[in-house]
């Protein structure tokens, strides 16, 4: 029975060794790096994502939904920042699932000359777990019908379900430069996730959640005055993975309420993402999909994942005035 538990872990940790990854990363700033938690103009700022993905290769995909929540606290010209991120992810077949919650700070300090810093931390909880009743096991399998797992499983399990819970931070920087009488606002930053090095074990082994480091570097330039283009290369590595991605996205104006935004980014040795979003006065919705162009690629005929989002902004009418964040968000 103990040996059955390791293959199903050790299975589900092929694919979760690593943090779970989105293709519109530019609608989920503090996802990366939590110094972006007020990188938005506007006072509030929600979000919300749903990936799914491997629909094509299991019967049940992989499902992460994420909730992103940002507010300029009314001190300081509203440098200080506080937020909330909630990422739920259910792995397949046996409900391999990891929660997340942290809380998200940051504090945004002009330098000199319209060259900016911020910083940001973040504290939360990571808990992960496991459902073997939803499992379907071999002595289960009936080759009636076609082929089913209809019969009774003789596994006994001991404990039906488990879970650890363990406490997570981490930190982060970014640099950014604005000025609206010039057209191009660069900015990078660099993050550092799972600082507290806590052990992530289901089967009260020695499993360390791996740190993450993010680093990510890009601009946007007014191109006229309708149309916008945002570049951004993001740098992710975590145990043994490597990730970079490259976006492009431009955004065309309609007028000073409402954009819309066509984009494409290259996931190395992974996927091609094409992206279209919408901008209506406060809300912004998003939709990608994405193209595996990865050995996967035989298996799945190119069927990756999509991704949908939306976005609220909003201001106050007030007398305090603000910095703007980083521009790409």
């Amino acid at each position: 029975m103990r040996r059955l538990i390791y293959i199903l872990l050790f299975t589900s940790s092929v694919s979760l060794a690593q943090d779970y990854h989105l293709s519109q990363y530019y609608t989920a700033p503090s996802f990366i790096n939590s110094s972006y938690t007020g990188s938005f103009d506007g006072d509030i700022q929600a979000s919300i994502h749903t990936r799914n993905q491997w629909r094509s290769l299991m019967n049940k995909p992989y499902v992460t939904n994420m909730l992103n929540l940002g507010y300029k606290l009314p001190y300081h010209n509203k440098r200080i920042a506080s937020g909330l991120t909630i990422i739920n992810d259910v792995a397949g077949q046996g409900s391999f699932q990891t929660f997340t919650a942290r809380l998200n700070l940051s504090y945004n300090k002009e330098l000199f000359n319209y060259h900016n810093v911020a910083f940001g931390g973040a504290l939360g909880l990571f808990n992960k777990s496991v459902d073997f009743t939803t499992l379907n096991l071999p002595d289960q399998y009936s080759p009636s019908d076609g082929g089913s797992f209809s019969l009774p499983s003789s596994e006994i399990f001991a404990n039906t379900k488990l879970n650890v819970m363990v406490a997570d931070f981490n930190i982060g920087v970014n640099y950014f430069y604005f000025n609206s009488k010039f057209k191009t606002s660069p900015y990078f930053g660099f993050s550092y996730f799972h600082l507290s090095s806590v052990n992530e074990s289901l089967l009260e082994q020695n499993a360390i959640l791996p740190d993450r480091v993010t680093a990510n570097i890009g601009a946007e330039t007014r191109v006229t005055d309708n149309y916008k283009l945002k570049t951004q290369f993001i740098y992710m590595e975590q145990q043994l993975a490597e990730v970079l991605l490259f976006d492009i996205i431009n955004q065309i104006d309609w007028n000073e309420k409402r954009a819309v935004l066509l984009g494409i980014s290259y996931r190395n040795d992974d996927a091609i993402v094409g992206m279209l979003g919408l901008k209506n006065d406060q809300w912004q919705y998003g939709f990608s999909y994405d193209y595996t162009v990865s050995g996967l690629a035989n298996y799945n005929q190119g069927n990756g994942a999509f991704e949908l989002s939306i976005l609220y902004n909003l201001k106050f009418n007030d007398n305090i005035q603000t910095k703007k964040g980083c521009s790409i968000f």
